[in-house]
């Protein structure tokens, strides 16, 4: 089984709450540009897990639509939500899957998976991207087959480069 682990793409810092802030213009480049890489690496059998909070559900959208796979939205996946509760999720998959959520959580599942304990060791800027591949799921079977952000991708003449924070 293939995990990646993505982190939602730049988002606004105006917005009435947390939970409603949306995709900056930056942010819907940046997934643009990670969705079109991602396309050359993914299995066909893959579901898509996502935070419902606005900015990760936005990002999970542009994702589902440029490769197609089930999309569903859970609360295991919010910010605050505790690592174990996302590997009785991964039981019931069968498939690859692709966790769409915040910093920290995306660095600490990425460490409880490689290294079997929660620590903040693998820093995602804004739409970076791991595959984490395991023999069996739970905390420290997994094995790191990359890390990459959206400034390691070569951008197309027409895109729109996002700045670096």
């Amino acid at each position: 089984m293939k995990i990646y682990l993505m982190r939602h793409g730049h988002a606004e810092t105006n917005a009435p709450s947390d939970n409603l802030r949306k995709l900056s213009l930056r942010g819907i480049d940046e997934v643009k540009l990670m969705s079109q890489w991602l396309t050359g690496h993914l299995s066909a059998k893959l579901t898509i897990l996502a935070s419902p909070l606005a900015r990760t559900f936005e990002t999970a959208k542009i994702v589902h639509q440029k490769i197609g796979s089930k999309l569903i939205t859970t609360d295991t996946l919010k910010p605050e939500a505790n690592p174990q509760d996302i590997l009785t999720l991964l039981e019931k998959e069968k498939g690859d899957v692709l966790l769409i959520s915040h910093m920290p959580l995306v660095s600490l599942l990425a460490s409880c998976f490689i290294w079997g304990e929660p620590q903040d060791r693998l820093h995602f800027k804004t739409a970076g991207l791991c595959e984490i591949e395991i023999s069996e799921v739970g905390f420290g079977k997994g094995k790191l087959l990359f890390l990459i952000q959206p400034t390691c991708i070569p951008w197309e003449k027409e895109t729109v480069q996002p700045k670096n924070p």
